[in-house]
């Protein structure tokens, strides 16, 4: 899970994973620090919320290696593209792309759906060609007649 996404409860529980105090914890929960809002605090909220110097420091290192480092199920889950054709990409009809990772489920059905808007327009693009194209062949035999 992406950490920005985490709910103020799994937040308390990642505290708690991560050694910070009840009262550190209860500070998060009234103020309802997700994990989204976590890495937005900025140096003056943290300094308001968390007391300790030494959690503070702590906390501010921990948001620096979130926002700088994907986490392990970000990297796990990224999905994989891998395109074929089976004629050699002549044309656009034998082109495919195939998303294989069933665990990114949301991620899958918005590139799916993003394909099929991108793949209609290279359809649309690609029939206007053809058309362009006969019309073109059309002229120029009816010329040399």
């Amino acid at each position: 899970m992406e950490f920005k996404r985490k709910t103020v409860w799994e937040m308390l529980t990642w505290l708690e994973e991560e050694g910070y105090s009840q009262k550190i914890r209860d500070v998060f929960e009234e103020n309802e620090v997700d994990g989204h809002a976590f890495l937005l605090l900025e140096e003056k909220e943290l300094e308001i919320l968390v007391k300790p110097i030494g959690a503070r420091l702590k906390l501010r290192e921990k948001q620096a290696q979130l926002k700088t480092q994907p986490s392990k199920d970000d990297r796990e889950h990224q999905p994989t593209m891998v395109a074929n054709s089976s004629a050699c990409g002549e044309t656009l009809d034998d082109f495919t792309v195939t998303v294989d990772d069933t665990s990114c489920d949301e991620d899958v059905q918005q590139f799916h759906s993003d394909y099929k808007q991108v793949n209609n327009v290279f359809q649309l693009v690609y029939n206007l060609f053809r058309v362009l194209l006969v019309r073109n062949i059309f002229c120029s035999l009816s010329e040399m007649m």
